[in-house]
């Protein structure tokens, strides 16, 4: 099966936002805080991608990072640019960092296996 992808143009950082805020009762409960940092150029916002997937990406890791982090915890969200200028959007890195239990370092190689779950 093949994966399609329906690219329109939206705003990431709002997109991350809204992410955030959809899961922040859940951080709430926990005592978890979810801060977000970008380091993007203002032109650099706007994309053209497929932002449901995007977001369904970001959701993941978030949720990911709420269930393994103790009460009093923190994540943060960061958005930086990569090599780019006015004439190529260059990358975008995204990071998702939190201080849960972490992954142990055997099993690091089996994040990327199709159904790998550590």
């Amino acid at each position: 099966d093949k994966l399609y992808l329906s690219c329109q143009k939206f705003n990431l950082v709002e997109m991350f936002q809204q992410s955030i805020e959809m899961l922040q009762l859940k951080a709430k409960d926990k005592d978890i805080s979810i801060d977000l940092s970008v380091n993007l150029q203002s032109w650099q916002h706007e994309l053209i991608n497929d932002e449901d997937r995007i977001q369904q990406v970001l959701i993941n890791l978030l949720s990911n990072a709420l269930k393994f982090t103790k009460r009093d915890g923190r994540i943060t969200v960061m958005l930086r640019s990569k090599g780019s200028n006015q004439n190529s959007a260059g990358e975008i890195e995204v990071e998702v960092s939190d201080n849960g239990i972490g992954i142990k370092a055997e099993d690091q190689d089996k994040l990327f296996e199709e159904y790998g779950r550590v």
